[in-house]
């Protein structure tokens, strides 16, 4: 079904448990869905399940998850790409980690687990942007090394607004 996950596991991992980090998998799209939804992004699990099975056909693309004991705890997201004036660097797509697990390494081990990957695939640094009022995630990113380059507007346009007569005219 595609519930969207609105209350913890019944039993929460422990410190007292490992932390390990693992590429994910479709089966983790509960709990990835779970974490995302703490950040104010909620999804099925359906359609978390089908944005994981995408992300783990593109070779471009490290998707992690932290277990500790048989809890997933975090996730990160990471993309490489080329861009002109840097040449390949790699941009930090996403990471969470459950609110009762701040300030416990999680954050940390994917962070460097998404560099190794990063430095693996040739990139020359890694970007990440927050939002401008997730103040935590600032103090955390600064934390392990990221410094603040520059303050900036996002912007999106959804494209299921475009007519089909703009779509046929590119090739």
């Amino acid at each position: 079904s595609d519930e969207r996950w609105t209350v913890p596991p019944d039993e929460p991992p422990s410190m007292n448990d490992t932390l390990k980090i693992r590429l994910v998998c479709a089966e983790d799209a509960l709990a990835v869905a779970a974490l995302f939804s703490q950040l104010g992004y909620p999804s099925g699990v359906e359609e978390m399940r089908a944005r994981i099975g995408a992300i783990l056909e593109l070779p471009s693309h490290w998707c992690g998850v932290a277990v500790c004991g048989t809890g997933v705890v975090g996730c990160g997201h990471v993309f490489s790409v080329p861009i002109l004036e840097a040449g390949w660097v790699a941009q930090v797509a996403g990471l969470v980690v459950d609110e009762t697990w701040h300030r416990r390494g999680v954050g940390r081990a994917l962070m460097g687990a998404a560099e190794v990957w990063a430095a693996a695939q040739g990139c020359v640094s890694v970007y990440v942007r927050t939002n401008i009022v997730r103040c935590d995630a600032h103090a955390f990113y600064e934390g392990i090394g990221y410094q603040r380059e520059k303050t900036q507007y996002a912007y999106r346009k959804r494209l299921d607004a475009l007519g089909a007569d703009l779509r046929e005219i590119v090739p």
